[in-house]
């Protein structure tokens, strides 16, 4: 039987996957997801049997304790103080809740120090101009992991509020045959302002995607279909999307899902905890500062020079 420190390790590691631009194939990217959650299963049966043999264990020590004590026996079932209560086991999850959305926070030594100089540019964003934190996603909407993160990314939205702000760049891979044009009709979308709520059918549909599904996405979210269906065809939104692929490859961001935390790098599909450590530092040394908001991420993090 596979122990549960290799499984949860598994399941870590699988967590905070994604899709990456090299020595990848489509069909590896969503055998991956499909195996993390075939291990999620197992993870929770497994705890869910360990969670049984303690339970075990706690009453049979409660048995001798009672042995010990009164010299008696005691008839099967019975325990001095009613039934017993749950094992303590420090900081493993419970057996119904599910192992992937439960994680302790990342060490402090594994976290980036590192503050590259990435800039918003024209990128769409979701959040104030006065934001103290700026996480910038690389994403690719057929990635199954950038589909995933977007629960914890709403998340963060909740706890936060207006001290952090989101910007979308494109990274369509590939082998993801549909993430380009996926990609392009968001940009469709943007022009006619609906890039957010477009962006968030596209993820939630990834197996659906296609011509007649990107079409019928725009009528969903109130777009004109007469222009929308022009600027499919015209080459702004492709130059868009090069631009922030060369940005990217230049920051070292190869694979999907990738975000920069006011400028630190954070890769993959993440658990709230690894994102929240780094909002965390982040605000308390923006708000330390001594700058404006409105001015911190351009003078601090736009302006980096790799400290």
């Amino acid at each position: 039987m596979t122990s549960m420190r290799a499984l949860v390790i598994l399941a870590a590691a699988l967590m905070a996957g994604g899709c990456a631009t090299r020595g990848a194939s489509g069909k590896s990217c969503d055998e991956l997801a499909a195996q993390q959650a075939r291990l999620a299963d197992e993870l929770r049966a497994e705890q869910a049997r360990q969670a049984a043999e303690l339970r075990e264990q706690r009453a049979e020590l409660l048995t001798l304790r009672r042995i010990v004590a009164d010299g008696a026996v005691p008839a099967v079932g019975e325990f001095p103080e009613g039934e017993p209560d749950e094992p303590d086991v420090g900081n493993e999850v419970a057996p119904e809740a599910d192992p992937l959305e439960v994680a302790p926070k990342p060490p402090r030594a594994q976290l980036p120090a590192e503050v590259r100089a990435v800039p918003v540019g024209g990128s769409p964003v979701d959040g104030p101009a006065d934001a103290w934190v700026t996480i910038v996603e690389f994403t690719d909407f057929q990635c199954p992991f950038c589909g995933r993160v977007q629960a914890t990314l709403e998340q963060l939205r909740e706890r936060y509020g207006k001290d952090v702000r989101f910007v979308v760049k494109h990274n369509p891979l590939p082998f993801h045959p549909n993430a380009r044009p996926a990609a392009i009709a968001a940009e469709c979308a943007r022009a006619q302002g609906r890039f957010w709520p477009y962006a968030k059918l596209l993820f939630a549909r990834q197996r659906e995607l296609g011509a007649d599904a990107f079409r019928a996405m725009a009528r969903e979210v109130g777009i004109d279909a007469g222009k929308f269906e022009k600027c499919l065809v015209r080459t702004e939104a492709e130059t868009r999307i090069a631009r922030d692929q060369a940005l990217a490859t230049a920051l070292g961001a190869n694979g999907t899902p990738t975000f920069f935390v006011n400028g630190r790098i954070l890769v993959g599909a993440q658990p709230l905890a690894a994102f929240a450590t780094l909002v965390d530092e982040e605000l308390a040394k923006a708000k330390a500062s001594g700058l404006p908001a409105k001015e911190y991420y351009r003078r601090a993090v736009e302006q980096a020079k790799g400290r």
